[in-house]
């Protein structure tokens, strides 16, 4: 059985909706008040719910994989780290994980050669401040209150 929750409203606890969510190894919606996109929010759950689940995920850079919450077929993976210029001089990235229902394996790996790097001072000004916002928003998740202190810090880099 998986659990799949919602938070309606720009008040709803989201770490309530998110930790169900991940206990119950669903997915969460969070329905900001006059959504429009309301129904397509809903329908994107429903299609996840009747989905089998990618188990056993593992991904990361350079050795350091996490296990992400339960994955879906058809669903964005963000993978984001602010590496050191020596951690850069030859990233990998690692995605393993199994279908639930077929216990078909994907390894997949990459190096260097595999990305591209961001053409432009402003595309990558812009791409820093994704992954700096990224990886707010996962402290958001995990601690709340370090990712108070980071927010507050680096408040800049969100805008």
């Amino acid at each position: 059985m998986r659990v799949f929750s919602f938070g309606l409203g720009n008040g709803c606890d989201t770490h309530l909706v998110t930790q169900v969510a991940r206990a119950g190894r669903g997915t969460y919606t969070i329905v900001k008040d006059k959504d429009p996109q309301l129904n397509g929010l809903v329908i994107r759950a429903l299609a996840s719910a009747m989905e089998p689940s990618l188990s056993n995920s593992r991904y990361g850079f350079n050795g350091q994989l996490c296990e992400p919450e339960e994955l879906y077929r058809n669903s964005l993976v963000l993978a984001s780290k602010l590496m050191t210029r020596e951690e850069f001089t030859n990233p990998k990235f690692s995605f393993l994980t199994k279908a639930e229902d077929t216990q078909e394996a994907l390894n997949l790996e990459f190096s260097k050669a595999d990305f591209q790097q961001v053409q432009g001072e402003t595309a990558a000004q812009n791409l820093f401040k994704f992954v700096a916002f990224h990886e707010i928003e996962k402290l958001k998740l995990h601690e709340r209150e370090r990712q108070k202190e980071l927010s507050l810090k680096y408040q800049v880099l969100c805008f």
